[in-house]
C-alpha cells in the first residue's frame, strides 16, 4: 500500500510540475493546486483506505484489548446479518447488534494475533477496522469480493463475514509487511503471500488434495505459479482469478502446506527473513535448497502419485 500511494503521489506531482511550468499565473496555479489536493487527501484520511492511519475517524468509536489491539466500529446502531461462524463456515443469516460485532472482533483478534506472534516471532499490534458491506470495504481499501483486507496499516473486515480465521488471514498480510518493510514486501508473489496467510489462518476448507488431482486431469490447475508473480500477476488475481476462490486461495494454500510439511515450519520462517536480503526466488533457492518452479512441480508430482 505504502509504495503504491508513493507511486500515485509521483506520477500527481511529476503532472503538476509540468501544469506549474506551462501556467501563465503560476502563483494562482499554486494556490488552486494546494486547494485542489487538500480535498482528496482528507478524503484518503477521513473517508478512504489511510483511515486506519488517521488521528480522527468520523463515525467510528473503539474499543482496546492492552496496548496491541484496537477494534474500531461503526458507531451506529445497525443490525448485522452475520453470514459465518468462528471457525469461518456458513450459515444463515444471523441478526447481531454492533455491539456483539465489536466483542466477537476483539475476541476473535486476540486468537489471530497469537497465531501469528507464534509463527512470524514479533510482536503484533493489530488494529481493526470492521465495515458494513461490500461498498464500506472497497472503499476502505479492500475488494468487492472479499470478506477483509491486510496491509502494514491494519486490517478492514466486512462485519458480515467476520470470523476468526478472516482476521487471522488478514493480519499476515499485515504482519508480514510490517517485518519485512514496504519495498522488500513489494518481492512477495501473491500465491505465496496468500497462501501463507491461508495456511497461517488454518483455512484448509477451500481444497482437498483430491479434488486438486481432478483439476490435474481435467487440465483446469493452473500449473504455472508465474500466472500470480509480479505486479500484474497480482492484479490478475485480485480482480480476475478471485471469481473463483477454491481453486486460487486452495491452489495457493495446498502448495504452502506442502512445502511447511516437507522443508519445516523453521526454514520458512528462514525463508520470509532472507527476503529482507534477497529477490523471493533466491531466497527461496537459498533457503530450501530448490527453486520455487521446482518445488511446485514435485508437488504437482505428489499429487498424481
Amino acid at each position: 500500500m505504502t509504495l503504491l500511494l508513493i507511486g500515485v503521489f509521483v506520477f500527481i506531482m511529476i503532472g503538476l510540475y509540468r501544469g506549474y511550468q506551462e501556467a501563465v499565473n503560476k502563483k494562482r496555479y499554486l494556490v488552486l493546486t494546494g486547494i485542489g489536493l487538500l480535498v482528496p487527501i482528507l478524503a484518503l484520511f477521513l473517508f478512504g483506505p489511510l483511515l486506519l492511519i488517521s488521528p480522527l475517524k468520523p463515525g467510528f468509536a473503539q474499543i482496546n484489548r492492552g496496548d496491541n489491539i484496537t477494534i474500531f466500529y461503526p458507531a451506529s446502531n445497525k443490525q448485522i446479518p452475520l453470514k459465518r461462524t468462528a471457525d469461518g463456515k456458513h450459515q444463515e443469516a444471523k441478526l447481531i447488534s454492533q455491539q456483539e460485532a465489536s466483542q466477537m472482533a476483539l475476541l476473535y483478534t486476540q486468537k489471530a494475533v497469537d497465531k501469528n506472534e507464534e509463527f512470524y516471532q514479533v510482536p503484533v499490534n493489530a488494529k481493526v477496522l470492521l465495515v458494513l458491506g461490500e461498498t464500506d470495504l472497497f472503499r476502505y481499501g479492500g475488494v468487492m469480493q472479499g470478506g477483509g483486507t491486510g496491509n502494514e496499516y491494519g486490517i478492514v473486515i466486512d462485519e458480515v463475514f467476520l470470523n476468526e480465521k478472516l482476521i487471522a488471514h488478514e493480519l499476515s498480510h499485515d504482519v508480514i509487511r510490517n517485518l519485512l518493510g514496504p519495498i522488500n514486501s513489494f518481492k512477495l508473489p501473491t500465491w505465496f503471500d496468500e497462501g501463507m496467510a491461508t495456511y497461517i489462518a488454518g483455512q484448509n476448507e477451500y481444497l482437498s488434495e483430491g479434488e486438486a488431482k481432478d483439476m490435474l486431469v481435467q487440465g483446469a490447475y493452473v500449473r504455472d505459479l508465474s500466472r500470480w508473480e509480479g505486479f500484474f500477476g497480482h492484479l490478475r488475481w485480485k480482480f480476475t482469478d478471485i471469481r473463483e476462490p477454491r481453486k486460487t486461495y486452495g491452489q495457493a494454500y495446498l502448495f504452502i502446506k506442502y512445502l511447511f510439511d516437507t522443508y519445516g515450519e523453521n526454514k520458512m520462517y528462514q525463508l520470509i527473513v532472507a527476503m529482507k536480503s534477497a529477490s523471493f526466488k533466491r531466497a527461496f533457492e537459498q533457503t530450501l535448497g530448490v527453486t520455487s518452479k521446482m518445488a511446485n512441480e514435485q508437488f504437482i508430482s505428489s499429487l498424481v502419485e
